[in-house]
């Protein structure tokens, strides 16, 4: 989360939009060299959209792998809103998947299979608010 709202306010892609990095986790470490995420975080992307073998061997971090979603019904990621997942790399790692979008919330789902979309309504498909 942090590092979305350096990277919205403080247009860190130089586009001259204040959005969010969508493409992909890793970006959030590469693009323009920013580093607003550990690298160990940049190299658990499952679909870096640039090599991050530059900068470090791609690896799960804790045995969870990360991607960027983009919400239900959405074909083309919106400057104003981002979701990430967090998956287990085999069921060793745990049964339990993570969502979160730009609200914050962060969403738990036990063996979902793959999620490509941040759910318009988590709790109606069947995901469960993390306590903290």
């Amino acid at each position: 989360m942090t590092a979305q709202a350096d990277f919205r306010a403080n247009d860190r892609d130089g586009n001259e939009i204040q959005d969010y990095w969508r493409k992909d986790v890793a970006g959030l470490y590469t693009v323009r060299d920013q580093k607003l995420i550990e690298l160990s975080l940049a190299a658990a992307d499952a679909r870096p959209t640039e090599p991050i073998e530059r900068f470090a061997s791609r690896s799960p971090k804790a045995g969870y792998l990360y991607r960027a979603l983009l919400h239900e019904g959405e074909s083309v990621p919106g400057p104003d809103r981002f979701a990430f997942a967090a998956f287990p790399e085999s069921p060793a790692a745990g049964p339990l998947t993570f969502i979160i979008d730009e609200r914050g919330v962060v969403w738990k789902k036990a063996r979902p299979g793959a999620v490509l979309f941040f759910p318009a309504d988590p709790v109606r498909a069947g995901w469960t608010r993390m306590e903290y």
